[in-house]
């Protein structure tokens, strides 16, 4: 009965230390895997992080590039003002000396006439 007792003692011993490894390897184990959930947490975290930074890097280049093509409407705008007013100077210039031709084509008809005219006396 003694024998029986050790016996039984030691195996109550045994499958407590099986027990207890058994439970050590199954927390490794979750310990693992939470591990592996985290890294590919981590791994998305870092792909949404650069997604987002391309997005942020991009609406700064769009945002640049407007902000230059405004610039340069404004900034082209007294330029466009010079511009036109030459051009309407121009006109009134050639508007002008049009005026100054009829005039004179006008003189050369009435002395023409005059002289048609002398002549027909």
């Amino acid at each position: 009965a003694k024998e029986q007792r050790a016996n039984r003692q030691r195996q109550l011993e045994q499958e407590e230390r099986m027990a207890k490894e058994l439970a050590r390897i199954e927390h490794e184990k979750q310990r693992d895997e939470k591990m592996r959930q985290h890294i590919r947490e981590n791994r998305e975290l870092k792909s949404k992080l650069k997604a987002a930074y391309v997005s942020k890097e991009r609406a700064a280049q769009i945002a640049e590039k407007e902000a230059l093509r405004l610039q340069t409407i404004v900034g082209d705008a007294p330029h466009q003002r010079g511009l036109e007013q030459q051009l309407m100077e121009k006109e009134r210039r050639r508007q002008e000396a049009y005026e100054e031709f009829l005039k004179e084509k006008l003189m050369v008809d009435e002395i023409i006439r005059k002289i048609y005219e002398e002549e027909q006396m």
